[in-house]
């Protein structure tokens, strides 16, 4: 019960087999407007991955439903859809600090190995621009950036 209200979770049978699979954002979204559609869900929640998250985002936008995304952290799939809220952290709450880190025990060079897809840039992104304004500002500078490409397609952008 949640507010008087009786409440009823539901999840998809074989999620944890097939959620890492390529194809696995288009399966995402199939599950998402069966569960809108055939069960009447009143709230989409999970989504682990980038991908999952952002194949959803149309479907919670058209269905009116919120999405709470929990673990997906590339920061612009809260801004994907007004329905969209996000239970835990973004890449650059994590990168921001980790570079700040850096530079402030005397690290001058670094070299970032990413997921060539939405997390691993985002990462990048914020990690190598606060590295480098960071270390302008003490005159220590060096950042390499390499990354890895993914086995699966992605709709992360």
């Amino acid at each position: 019960m949640v507010g008087g209200k009786a409440c009823q979770l539901m999840r998809p049978a074989g999620v944890q087999r097939w959620a890492r699979l390529p194809g696995a954002a288009d399966v995402t979204k199939r599950l998402a407007e069966e569960m809108i559609g055939n069960d009447h869900a009143k709230v989409l929640m999970g989504f682990g991955l980038t991908p999952l998250a952002l194949a959803t985002a149309p479907v919670a936008t058209e269905a009116k439903v919120p999405e709470i995304v929990s673990a997906a952290a590339t920061a612009v799939i809260t801004e994907k859809s007004p329905y969209i809220v996000r239970t835990s952290f973004t890449l650059p709450q994590a990168a921001t600090p980790m570079a700040e880190w850096t530079v402030k025990n005397g690290i001058k060079r670094v070299v970032t190995i990413v997921a060539d897809y939405g997390p691993g840039i985002d990462a990048e992104k914020w990690f190598s621009e606060t590295f480098e304004k960071t270390a302008e500002r003490s005159r220590k500078k060096s950042a390499c950036r390499s990354r890895i490409p993914t086995l699966r397609p992605s709709c992360s952008g």
